[in-house]
């Protein structure tokens, strides 16, 4: 999408123009929540997640985001589990942070809820990075907690799927990082180089 812009302003001002989803899904009658973040140079981040043919863009200051279901039911999870009555990043940031300074258990397991839970409490409960390669390293080590394995001998469920790969842009280096998970041997390009 930004390849035809050049800021996040610009594509949410044309988002009335852009599809993403042609149309419902089977037999479920709906468009698919898939999720879309967008950022730009300026630091401006979007979230995109189509749940009808009309494109908006949704707040997301968590910065989180995995599968199904939507996003606001995956605040409303995160604040049922932290105990708290609202999902304001003030309050879900404090309760994070009162979480892992108790040592409460992390949830665990392929259920996107889960994942999403997990890494907001990360997320949200830790320091923030100061520096580019602090914050690198602990988008990494988040996003390793959260991956779904392959299942071995055939016993992959046929409607689960599993993580095939990390990745993270470092938008202030302009570097994108890609670690697939057979291997873990992390590469790192120029976006530049690769323009």
């Amino acid at each position: 999408m930004l390849s035809g812009h050049t800021t996040v302003a610009e594509v949410l001002a044309d988002l009335p123009r852009v599809a993403l989803v042609a149309h419902v899904w089977y037999v479920e009658h709906k468009v698919y929540p898939f999720h879309w973040v967008l950022a730009d140079a300026t630091g401006a981040t979007a979230y995109i997640e189509p749940t009808t043919r009309q494109l908006t863009a949704t707040a997301n200051p968590i910065q989180v985001m995995t599968n199904t279901p939507t996003l606001a039911a995956h605040y409303d999870n995160l604040a049922k589990v932290l105990q708290v009555p609202d999902t304001k990043q003030s309050t879900l940031s404090k309760a994070a942070e009162d979480w892992l300074n108790a040592s409460m258990p992390l949830p665990e397991g392929p259920i996107p809820t889960n994942r999403f839970v997990r890494t907001a409490i990360n997320r949200l409960g830790h320091p923030q990075p100061v520096t580019g390669t602090d914050a690198e390293n602990a988008a990494f080590d988040y996003l390793k907690q959260v991956v779904t394995p392959r299942q071995e001998n055939g016993q992959q469920k046929p409607n689960h799927n599993f993580t095939h790969y990390i990745s993270f842009m470092n938008v202030s280096a302009l570097t994108y990082t890609h670690v697939p998970i057979e291997t873990m041997r992390s590469q790192s390009f120029s976006v530049v180089d690769l323009t």
